[in-house]
Order: C-alpha cells, then sequence, then structure tokens
C-alpha cells in the first residue's frame, strides 16, 4: 500500500462491516477502516436508511463490494486525520 493514502476503506475484511449488516442486500450504515499503522482509524457513517449503499456478498470476483444507487447513496467520513509518523 502507498504510504500517502490517508483512507483505506476495504470491503473483504470481516471487520469493516457489523455483522448483522453482512447478509446480501443488506443496508450499509458504518463502515470501518482496517488499515494498520493510521494514527487515527475512521468510519464512513450514514445514518438514513434510504441513502446507505447496499453489502453485496459477491460482487466482484467473487468478493464482496457495497453497491450505490448513484443518485443519493453516500457516506460520510468521520474522523480527524494526521499523517502517520510510521518508517516503513
Amino acid at each position: 500500500m502507498r504510504r500517502d493514502v490517508v483512507i483505506w476503506l476495504d470491503s473483504t475484511s470481516k471487520e469493516s462491516f457489523s455483522d448483522s449488516e453482512t447478509n446480501n442486500d443488506s443496508s450499509i450504515s458504518v463502515w470501518s477502516e482496517t488499515k494498520s499503522g493510521t494514527a487515527t482509524l475512521a468510519n464512513a457513517a450514514q445514518s438514513t436508511v434510504g441513502k446507505q449503499p447496499i453489502y453485496v456478498a459477491s460482487a466482484i470476483n467473487g468478493l464482496p463490494a457495497l453497491r450505490f444507487d448513484g443518485l443519493d447513496d453516500l457516506m460520510s467520513i468521520t474522523a480527524n486525520y494526521r499523517r502517520c509518523c510510521m518508517n516503513n
């Protein structure tokens, strides 16, 4: 992973979503960042049900992904970031 990536939201990690939201066609309210070595982990969130993306269990090469409707689905990032002082 590049060092200048500010946020990494991964749809294939079990830690990314609440267990109750990882059923096929479930709405996603919180998408948690799982990137290691970050000073502050972030969440992408959407509290309005009609604007939440949908979890698709087998979307891309058999891996899970989120489906945004292209109209009004969106998620907001809810963390303040500072650059991490990793030596990698």
